[in-house]
């Protein structure tokens, strides 16, 4: 393994042409004050081999060397301006997306693969009832040096869309906004608009996947996972600090998926997975006997684990 990520190695191909026959692909980049990351994370994407990208970047007003960095890369669509917190900065730059499919980082994250994008459009282009695609997720420290394969661990290819349902239903996975492409209509049918957000501070207050993740799967969207790994996340100290809203934000995804799960368990509602559009697939029908089947699993693994009060404190079902 490189001390790197070869995609930042490489030299930057910035100044590739758009194949215009492509379906144009969305890259939402927020940013604030982590202009020493970000020509990794810019490297990144303009080396992707995929050639139809538009990358719009939600920066928060930065007073650091920021703007100065993004003046080297001349096809980035930025916007500067004060964010309410980076759910609301993903949120605003989700509004600007003009791509078929969108795809997210955080500035001092990266793509870890240049073929990501590539093979996850070639993904949702072929497999008209898949809404999104997602991989997983390699470490690295502050110089950009990998140090870990640390989410999740073992990611093995699935194209069963019960795969990353039942992580949500019963590990409590919800979205981060560096491992997955989706399509952008089903995206927009299912996150909150910019001018909903509220400030974190705000008990009524929701983190902008977490809140996608719930739409997504309990209206019975298909994700399946590759085993691509997509991304480096930065392992850093000096990353903006929203944590004191996040578990309030995290109680509430548990909260609604320990009720809809109970709701699933006792047979008052039954799941289809359906299309993009809404219309249901008959072919991944889901039993309740196979849903009670996957729960006591589940809870055996977690008890193995020692996870379980982790997972959903001081809740049952």
């Amino acid at each position: 393994m490189p001390n790197k990520p070869n995609i930042i190695q490489d030299r930057d191909r910035s100044g590739t042409k758009r194949n215009s026959s492509l379906p144009i692909v969305t890259v939402i980049i927020i940013n604030l004050n982590q202009g020493h990351y970000l020509r990794d994370c810019l490297n990144s994407v303009v080396n992707q081999s995929y050639q139809n990208i538009e990358i719009v970047f939600q920066d928060g007003n930065s007073s650091d060397n920021s703007k100065i960095i993004l003046n080297g890369f001349p096809q980035v669509m930025l916007n500067s301006e004060k964010d309410l917190s980076s759910s609301h900065a993903f949120a605003k730059a989700t509004g600007r997306a003009k791509g078929k499919y969108l795809f997210f980082l955080c500035s001092s994250d990266g793509f870890y693969s240049e073929n990501w994008i590539a093979n996850a459009v070639s993904i949702l282009e072929e497999m008209n009832t898949v809404s999104m695609v997602t991989g997983s997720v390699v470490g690295v420290d502050s110089e950009s040096n990998l140090i870990s394969y640390f989410w999740p661990e073992k990611n093995r290819k699935s194209l069963s869309p019960k795969t990353n349902f039942y992580s949500w239903l019963f590990d409590g996975f919800g979205f981060t906004p560096i491992t997955f492409g989706i399509r952008a209509d089903v995206l927009r049918s299912c996150a909150m608009p910019a001018d909903k957000f509220l400030p974190p501070e705000d008990d009524n207050s929701v983190d902008f996947f977490w809140n996608l993740s719930e739409n997504f799967f309990s209206r019975g969207f298909i994700s399946i996972r590759s085993e691509e790994v997509a991304s480096f996340v930065r392992i850093h100290t000096d990353r903006v600090d929203d944590s004191k809203y996040l578990p309030r934000q995290l109680s509430q995804l548990h909260s609604f998926i320990v009720n809809f799960r109970k709701e699933l368990l006792l047979g008052r509602r039954k799941y289809d997975f359906v299309n993009p559009e809404g219309q249901k697939v008959a072919a991944y029908e889901l039993k309740v006997i196979e849903i009670w089947i996957i729960y006591v699993l589940s809870k055996f693994r977690h008890l193995l684990d020692g996870k379980s009060k982790k997972i959903y404190p001081n809740r049952k079902i």
